[in-house]
């Protein structure tokens, strides 16, 4: 099952990056193959592939080849909703790094980041996401570094000297962006993406520490993850079998249902009183998939095709034109200008 994450946590940082680029939020929903209104309300939940196609989507549209780094540049800890303010009033850097990763479920739940103490005072700051691969998805290992380069400067109130930064990608042709961002030698092709500091860095009291307001703080980060929703249980089992199976192996009403020990009609019933139905969400996961897919510019359409479980390739043609109102191969060459139709 996916990890979910709450589209109201995200939307500071999707509402800055709409200004910073000037593209319309409903725009930068739909090129994610996402219903803006949907995803609007109150107690919507997006999963880790929607995050995935929206920051995709908004590097896409923002036509900004170096898009992570920017996005991280300019990070303040109020875009991490609940969790920003966690670690602005942590007592240090170690503090906050721990912090984030007790309460990231509110906000990224996807990411780890590890601190791994070595010889000579030096520390390793690891970001560790199995869901994400960050040699395909450059953008978010730029983001995340940025990211938390800025915000360790702006908690502690001084430029933060970096030993070395490792990423996981091959050197991209705007290495000279990574060199002022970071300040630092930067290496490509690593076994992990990783920042090397200074371990008393991490130790370092931060200006924001506020011990009454923080327990507060936790306390109300504490009643959110109580109230993350579970009434979608099913919806994310009928979801995770689609995404496993289709194009796989049987894939049909009836398969999902015997897959849950339940019989068909007892299946729609059940996801009808989650207002959705087996044909929404294999269409939704299809959707998902198809974006995802042409994102990585790996495969054929007729293999894209056929992955999703689709009989006909102009089958998938039809549906993703409905889905995002152009061809796949028009999609496709909107993110890769050279890329073949």
């Amino acid at each position: 099952m996916q990890p979910t994450v709450s589209t109201q946590a995200l939307a500071p940082v999707f509402i800055r990056l709409a200004r910073q680029y000037d593209i319309p939020m409903e725009e930068i929903f739909r090129g994610a193959g996402l219903d803006p209104y949907k995803v609007a309300q109150p107690d919507s939940y997006i999963t880790q592939d929607d995050v995935i196609a929206l920051f995709g989507s908004m590097h896409r549209l923002s036509g900004d080849p170096v898009f992570g780094l920017h996005v991280g540049e300019h990070l303040s800890y109020e875009e991490l909703d609940i969790v920003g303010s966690l670690i602005a009033t942590s007592q240090t850097g170690r503090d906050a790094i721990a912090r984030f990763n007790e309460y990231k479920n509110l906000w990224l739940p996807f990411i780890d980041i590890t601190i791994v103490e070595e010889a000579q005072d030096v520390a390793r700051i690891l970001f560790e996401t199995d869901e994400i691969d960050t040699r395909r998805h450059v953008y978010f290992a730029e983001g995340m570094f940025a990211g938390v380069l800025t915000l360790a400067e702006w908690l502690m109130g001084r430029p933060l000297t970096v030993i070395e930064v490792r990423f996981r990608h091959a050197q991209p042709e705007y290495v000279e962006e990574y060199a002022r961002v970071f300040d630092a030698p930067i290496l490509f092709n690593q076994e992990r993406d990783e920042i090397i500091v200074e371990s008393d860095l991490l130790d370092v009291p931060l200006a924001g520490h506020f011990p009454v307001f923080h327990d507060n703080l936790i306390e109300m980060a504490n009643s959110k993850l109580r109230q993350m929703p579970h009434h979608n249980v099913l919806v994310n089992k009928v979801e995770k079998f689609l995404d496993d199976n289709l194009g796989n192996a049987p894939a049909s009403m009836e398969d999902a249902a015997s897959k849950f020990n339940m019989s068909s009609r007892t299946l729609q019933r059940k996801l009808k009183k989650q207002d959705t139905s087996f044909a929404v969400l294999r269409d939704k996961v299809r959707q998902r998939k198809a974006i995802r897919y042409i994102q990585e510019g790996d495969l054929e359409m007729d293999q894209i095709a056929d992955k999703l479980g689709f009989a006909e390739t102009s089958s998938f043609y039809h549906a993703f034109k409905r889905w995002l109102g152009c061809s796949p191969g028009e999609y496709r060459k909107s993110i890769h200008p050279n890329a073949v139709s």
